[in-house]
């Protein structure tokens, strides 16, 4: 009976260290990509973490960050790096920028989507993007006076105004404070 309890005791311990060095294995090697692509979500977002604490930060870590990206499309803390990271050594991406603010609307991340614009020279619109993006931030922060107020003050001639973020911009919509008739 003993030998049998000692093979259980066995099991139970190393079936968790097995599964560790398995997670920790598959984010030290892109060789594994393949096989870590078919585990389940949640031990891919573990090893998505894994990759983003050892890709740091900077041009050098664009590898890294794609692979993380791979893993979990939806972790915020990539996005924000890759539109910080001005890895290509060019200016980061609107598209990529205003996927971080979606994810995190933090004050970090309408920098970078400022940045990220001010070489399009639309400046007008992209005034009107941002506070249209700073309204969702607002709204998403339970901050409901502040998102009305930036939504009214990037749309001036609407009574009422709402922001909600679609799956590639921002939609407002309001109603006008008062409707002209051409005569």
């Amino acid at each position: 009976m003993r030998p049998v309890l000692w093979g259980l005791l066995g099991f139970v311990v190393c079936l968790p260290l097995a599964f560790v060095l398995l997670i920790v294995t598959a984010a030290k090697y892109p060789a594994m990509d393949t096989f870590t692509l078919k585990l389940p979500a949640g031990i891919q977002t573990t090893v998505a973490d894994l990759i983003l604490q050892k890709a740091g930060y900077g041009k050098d870590s664009a590898k890294g960050i794609d692979r993380a990206i791979k893993f979990d499309p939806e972790n915020p803390d990539a996005w924000t790096r890759r539109c910080r990271g001005n890895l290509d050594g060019t200016t980061s991406d609107q598209a990529t920028c205003r996927k971080a603010i979606a994810l995190q609307p933090t004050a970090w991340n309408f920098n970078g989507l400022g940045a990220a614009q001010d070489d399009d020279g639309d400046t007008k619109d992209d005034l009107l993007s941002d506070r249209e993006y700073l309204a969702v931030g607002y709204d998403r922060t339970n901050q409901p006076a502040k998102a009305t107020a930036m939504c009214t003050k990037a749309h001036t001639g609407w009574k009422t105004c709402h922001c909600e973020l679609t799956e590639t911009s921002v939609k407002c919509s309001g109603v006008p404070i008062a409707s002209t008739s051409k005569k």
